[in-house]
């Protein structure tokens, strides 16, 4: 880090080699450091007869943007997009897995937690508002299914990784579980579309634009 001295109270956290999204073709001529008050790249330019050229640019880690609580911060393979307060940087990294390191690193500086940590919340909060919505015991159901031999576990960590299939996942979960209990049973719990006008229902309900009396005539309508 001949092009960057580190502040007394900065450690760092990942360091690699990377290239602009606008390079015509990846030469990893960018020097990343990702520390716990800095990114930094060192981009180096070298041409015919020229001297070397080293352009160091130095962008605060609280100037990542967050969004309701999202870090805006995309990984899409083994790139990443970093959304700062006043630009953005798009690069390429030589592997998924460095990209994938590095992304995790800022989640977790940011917000205390890794990427899957935070979509594991997400579905804590998706059931929970379904729960209220429904008025049902999503848990028991769960725990239900598991002793009645469906594979809850890896249901549960798909929906980890992809946390806008909750919905989808606890209405299935639910519904595995009546039919075993009896093939004949008719299902008791609503599809995806009415579990999602039951969620927009209740917000309805919470903002106050309806009455709990309009709500629960509105709820009958639906279920």
């Amino acid at each position: 880090m001949e092009n960057y001295s580190l502040q007394q109270n900065e450690i760092v956290l990942f360091k690699g080699n990377v290239s602009f999204e606008d390079s015509p073709k990846p030469q990893f001529n960018v020097e990343l450091i990702l520390t716990n008050l800095n990114v930094v790249f060192t981009t180096r330019t070298k041409k015919f007869l020229q001297a070397e050229k080293i352009d160091v640019d130095i962008c605060g880690v609280d100037t990542i943007k967050i969004y309701n609580d999202n870090v805006q911060v995309i990984r899409k393979g083994n790139r990443v997009e970093i959304y700062f307060l006043d630009n953005a940087k798009i690069m390429d990294f030589a592997s998924k897995n460095e990209a994938k390191t590095f992304t995790d690193q800022i989640f977790k500086l940011l917000t205390g937690e890794n990427k899957f940590v935070r979509n594991v919340l997400k579905v804590k909060k998706s059931i929970t508002e379904t729960t209220d919505a429904l008025h049902i015991d999503i848990a028991k159901v769960a725990k239900t299914t598991v002793e009645v031999g469906v594979k809850t576990a890896v249901i549960i960590a798909n929906v980890a990784e992809t946390p806008n299939k909750v919905t989808k996942v606890i209405g299935n979960v639910a519904n595995q579980y009546i039919a075993t209990k009896n093939t004949n049973a008719p299902k008791l719990l609503p599809d995806n579309n009415q579990v999602e006008r039951l969620a927009k229902l209740k917000e309805l309900l919470d903002s106050e634009a309806i009455t709990q009396e309009e709500y629960e005539k509105l709820k009958k309508e639906i279920i």
